[in-house]
């Protein structure tokens, strides 16, 4: 039984050596072939988009699991139970899971955040315009800021005021509340909205599938305070009516609205009325 064996590799030998020998390329690759294109088509990773800076905060780890991640890096790696104070910088990652907890101290700037259970923050450079952190998974934060600090909340919605402490939490996979505890008012862009929040106050912020962050008027739009809100218009338009939850215009040349998460595009002499702007309370 083992002679054909041996026989049929002994040909296979013979065989291969002969391709060799005549110069044949024989090609190993496995199909299909690797899919052609660049790197620099792929779009910029964590570490383009959270870069180094200058500043320096004070990382305090009070109870594990906490975990670090350096700029530019794609791993973490635990504080150890001897390690309960360290420094880091703009770019790094703070990763808590369950159980854990942590406090930043942005020592220079005045603000303070205490973590506590599922969060996972990335530190930005204030001196580059960036925000104080970036929440990125949030389960229980407290927040105390300077006036010029501002943070980037779970979305993309911005979250600034002077004082503390701002809560947050998130109950639901859907929504995440923030609550004003200080004795000042906070202020948080989201969409084309900026909320105030007075002393007491809370907000419960859909986390939307695209994003939540500020939309920036476009060239040519003017702000009009209506109906409790604010709104961009472009072109020429009449306010025709308008109260405390009604909003009436009418177009006097092409025009679009923006407001409420809402666009509507006008011809000349077309008619729009919103009704029932009130704010609704959660069921």
């Amino acid at each position: 039984m083992t002679r054909p064996m041996q026989h049929r590799f002994f040909k296979s030998a013979v065989l291969l050596l002969g391709l060799m020998s005549t110069g044949c390329y024989i090609n190993t690759q496995r199909f299909p072939a690797p899919m052609p294109g660049s790197i620099e088509d792929l779009p910029k990773g964590a570490s383009e988009i959270f870069k180094a800076g200058p500043e320096e905060v004070l990382l305090m780890r009070i109870s594990d699991p906490v975990y670090l991640r350096r700029p530019g890096e794609n791993s973490s790696y635990p504080m150890h139970f001897h390690n309960k104070r360290t420094y880091i910088s703009p770019g790094y990652w703070v990763l808590c899971e369950a159980g854990g907890r942590a406090e930043l101290v942005f020592i220079t700037r005045g603000s303070e955040m205490s973590l506590s259970g599922n969060n996972t923050v990335v530190l930005g450079s204030p001196s580059r315009g960036e925000p104080l952190v970036s929440f990125l998974e949030v389960d229980n934060a407290t927040l105390s800021l300077s006036s010029n600090d501002y943070v980037e909340l779970v979305g993309g919605a911005l979250l600034s005021g002077e004082g503390g402490p701002f809560v947050l939490s998130h109950p639901t996979e859907e929504v995440l509340v923030l609550s004003n505890r200080s004795q000042a008012p906070a202020v948080v862009r989201y969409l084309d909205e900026i909320l105030d929040l007075a002393p007491g106050e809370t907000v419960h912020l859909p986390l939307l599938a695209a994003g939540a962050s500020p939309r920036e008027p476009s060239i040519g739009f003017k702000s009009l305070e209506a109906a409790g809100s604010r709104w961009s218009l472009r072109g020429t338009a009449s306010v025709v009516g308008q109260g405390k939850h009604h909003l009436d215009i009418i177009a006097d040349a092409d025009h679009e609205i923006r407001g409420q998460g809402i666009r509507v595009r006008l011809d000349k002499g077309e008619r729009v009325e919103f009704d029932d702007l009130s704010p609704k309370k959660a069921e």
